[in-house]
Order: structure tokens, then C-alpha cells, then sequence
């Protein structure tokens, strides 16, 4: 349930040191047919048929020293390089050389947008140390300190990349924290800690750092909890406060599963916008129910918007980019054009929509059978229109429709297949924009295929 609770599951003793691992290598082909919501006839410098296949490595070791103590790690290999590509190294700020096997968020401290939360990083390293932390557990309750995981409730806004994997997963939230945990009578938990977001090298005082309280309670078939956070760089003399609470409960077949999240802030950004003031929220409920064959869900979901971009007050609140409806609507960035019209570049000067849930209101129904053994279909839904549409422009008060039917297969043990194929029929926040210079109403079409091997 919330991930928090994980604490429950103590540290299992042992004599000698302990070795275990857990991880998954990841394979991910996708295909669209147009991005740029446009033809070539239509649009000049429209992209047709783009296709990828991707790897990722993960793995996660945990060296069990005693029954009181313990380290993890988490590494990535071939994150999110493409098969054919090569990975990029490391290049060092000081010489300007290469350093293989390593990317520049595991040499500093994560990158993180103090509005969203999100860290910052780019794909494509070889293999790389991803997270290391330690834990020491006591009476009083577990201390961890080092580069860890975040994750909590439904992962609207902090998600680890990696919980839950579907396919979709690709970047994780990360934070150099120390921090207490501690589970009363194995029903209430408790939580505190402390971040270093991002550390200045030149100015110690541009220093971001987060202060964490949580609390949860559970039952058999109830788990609710809150996750508070103040975070503050001094040098800008801004401050943010994010609270999100979280349920989850059973009720005979029915499954609820909510997060909703508040965010209030004030002060300076860092790029560049002075004296704004935030005020934005968002939540997610999934209702689930299934029978021995038959299954169905309901998402819902709001994520608040920002008419007026031009004053300093902003609404916008943004879904953890791992968290993901379809294989089009907030997964991939559309429209995408062409830089030449011949297809060996892409342009996104008009891209409307990018890879996180922003601005926007849905909903998605979605229905599964099991056909065989491991083997089972599923059909979905997904509409979206903005929480606030533009000011300029009011008509463009859809982002459209997507239809996707997929399938999944476990054939033998530790191996995982899946498979989507969607249409996405444009809305008018698309259709709408700019109808002098371009025409973004083309449906598209798409496909993903993912082949997981966990162990």
C-alpha cells in the first residue's frame, strides 16, 4: 500500500552477512504514426512514422550485515537508450574529457524543480549508481541515511520510478535524506526527515533543502496517511509547502485508491519569474473491482491550470511525469514536427503537450477479461480537457480522446509480455492553435510492446 509502510516488513535476521537482489531488464519498442497530429500534404515539415525500442537495466542489491543493519543500492544500465544508439558518457566540467559509465546526476545531488518536485537528468548513461543508502534499525524505530528512493500514495507526486513498473516508468524521485521512520502496535507510522535537494558548489547559500513529517494508519482493509513537506532556497527566499494524503481501503470487491495533493508557495524561481505566489493542487481516484474473470476500473483525475500565465500568481500543479494514462495523452510530446521536412530531426517549438499529467481534468474507464491461464485483454478509455483553458483562446477546451486495447501475458515465471495499441483523436487545444499556420487535427495512431524479466 503506501509505500511508507513498507517499514512494516522488518529487516530479517541474520548471522552472517546477506546478499540479496532484485531487479528487471526492460525492453520497450513503441511506434506512432503521426506525433505531429498532421500529414505532410497538410504540413510541410509533419513527421511520419517514428519508431524506437529501448533498454533498461535495473538493479537493486541489499546486503543484510546483521539483523539491526543493512545497505541498498539501486543501479541503472542502458537507461532509456535506444537500441542501435550509444551511451553517452560523462563529461567532465573541469577537463571537458569523457568518463564512461556515468551520468551527471549520480555525481552531484539530484537536480529538483521546487515546483514539481521532479528531478531533473537526461537518459542514455551505460551503467551507473543510481541510489545507496543505509539502514539501521532499533528499538526506537528505523534511521536511513543516504541517496534514496521517494515514493507515496498513488505517485502523483512522488513517485521512485520503479514501484509498480507497467512499462511507463522511466525517471524516479530521488532525495539525499536522513530520516527516522517507526511503526506504533504495527498500525500507526510515523515519519521524519530531512533532504539536501540541491547543494551549491560556488555559493553555499543557493542551497535547497526539504524538511518531511508523515503519519499513517492502518487497518485490514484501510491505510490513510499524510506526507508533509517545507521546502526552501535561501538565496531566492522562496519556500514551498506540499501536502498530500492518501488512501487506500477495501470494500468486499471494491478496491479505492486516492491521493490528493495541495501545493503553496511564494518568493523568486529560479528561472527567472520574481514575486510569484503558488497556488495548486491535483488528485487521482482509482475504483477497482473485479471477479474471477471480469474486471473494471475508474480513474479520475484533476491536476489544476493556469489561464493567465502573464501575472505572478500560478495554478499550474503537474503529475509526476512516471505517472501515466495512455501511451499518448501525457506520455509523449505532441505535436512533434519535422526541422526539415526530410524526418532526420525534430522540432518541438510547437509542442502544446509533454511527458507529465498538467492543466488538465480526466477521466478513464477501463475494462479486462482473463481469456486463458496468464493470459488476459483489457480495453480503455481516456478523456482530458484543460482545468483552465487559455485566456487567448477558450475554445481550445479539449485535448481529445484516446482508445486503447492491450493484452498481457506471463508465459513462464519472471517473464512478463504486454502490449497496446491506441488511437488518439486530437481536441481543440490542438486543432485550435494557431489554424493560420498549422493544422493539428489528424488523429494518430500507435503501439507499444514490453517485455519484462524480473528476478
Amino acid at each position: 500500500m503506501l509505500a511508507a509502510l513498507a517499514l512494516s516488513t522488518a529487516i530479517t535476521p541474520a548471522n552472517a552477512a546477506e546478499v540479496q537482489f532484485e531487479g528487471y531488464y526492460r525492453a520497450r519498442a513503441r511506434a506512432f504514426d503521426s506525433l505531429s497530429l498532421s500529414s505532410t500534404s497538410d504540413l510541410a515539415n509533419a513527421e511520419g512514422l517514428s519508431s524506437f525500442v529501448q533498454h533498461r537495466f535495473w538493479l537493486k542489491p541489499r546486503f543484510v550485515l546483521s539483523e539491526n543493519a543493512a545497505v541498498y543500492a539501486e543501479l541503472r544500465g542502458l537507461d532509456g537508450v535506444y537500441w542501435g544508439d550509444q551511451p553517452n558518457p560523462y563529461i567532465d566540467q573541469t577537463s571537458g574529457a569523457a568518463v564512461a559509465s556515468t551520468d551527471t546526476d549520480s555525481l552531484g545531488a539530484p537536480s529538483v524543480s521546487l515546483t514539481t518536485g521532479e528531478q531533473a537528468g537526461e537518459y542514455g548513461t551505460d551503467f551507473t549508481m543510481w541510489r545507496a543508502w543505509g539502514e539501521v534499525h532499533t528499538p526506537y524505530g528505523r534511521f536511513k541515511a543516504g541517496r534514496m528512493p521517494l515514493n507515496w500514495g498513488r505517485g502523483i507526486w512522488q513517485n521512485d520510478g520503479t514501484t509498480d513498473d507497467n512499462g511507463f516508468k522511466d525517471y524516479g524521485d530521488t532525495a539525499d535524506r536522513v530520516s527516522w521512520e517507526h511503526l506504533i502496535d504495527d498500525q500507526v507510522y510515523v515519519m521524519a526527515a530531512f533532504d539536501v535537494n540541491s547543494a551549491g558548489y560556488n555559493n553555499l547559500l543557493d542551497d535547497t533543502k526539504s524538511a518531511n513529517l508523515g503519519m499513517a494508519y492502518r487497518s485490514e482493509r484501510l491505510v490513510a496517511g499524510l506526507n508533509a513537506q517545507w521546502r526552501s532556497r535561501p538565496i531566492d527566499d522562496f519556500s514551498l509547502i506540499t501536502a498530500s494524503a492518501a488512501v487506500d481501503a477495501e470494500i468486499g470487491a471494491l478496491e479505492l485508491h486516492f491521493e490528493g495533493v495541495g501545493q503553496f508557495g511564494a518568493g523568486d524561481l529560479d528561472n527567472g519569474a520574481n514575486d510569484v505566489r503558488i497556488t495548486a493542487g491535483g488528485a487521482v481516484l482509482d475504483a477497482r473491482i473485479s471477479g474471477d474473470k471480469l474486471g473494471a476500473m475508474l480513474k479520475l483525475g484533476f491536476a489544476s491550470g493556469d489561464g493567465n500565465s502573464a501575472d505572478a500568481n500560478l495554478h499550474d500543479f503537474t503529475f509526476d511525469r512516471d505517472y501515466s494514462i495512455g501511451i499518448f495523452m501525457f506520455e509523449q510530446p505532441m505535436p512533434v514536427l519535422s526541422t526539415n521536412g526530410t524526418g532526420t530531426g525534430r522540432n518541438f517549438d510547437n509542442t502544446l503537450t509533454g511527458t507529465a499529467i498538467s492543466n488538465a481534468i480526466f477521466v478513464r474507464p477501463e475494462v479486462s477479461r482473463e481469456m486463458i491461464d496468464d493470459l488476459s485483454v483489457n480495453a480503455a478509455v481516456v478523456l482530458a480537457r484543460p482545468a483552465a483553458a487559455p485566456s487567448d483562446n477558450e475554445e481550445r477546451d479539449s485535448y481529445g480522446t484516446e482508445v486503447d486495447i492491450g493484452v498481457d501475458y506471463s508465459p513462464y515465471e519472471h517473464v512478463e509480455l504486454s502490449g497496446t495499441l491506441g488511437l488518439f483523436l486530437p481536441g481543440s487545444y490542438y486543432s485550435e492553435y494557431d489554424t493560420d499556420n498549422f493544422d493539428f487535427s489528424r488523429p494518430a495512431l500507435g503501439g507499444q510492446l514490453v517485455t519484462n524479466i524480473r528476478f
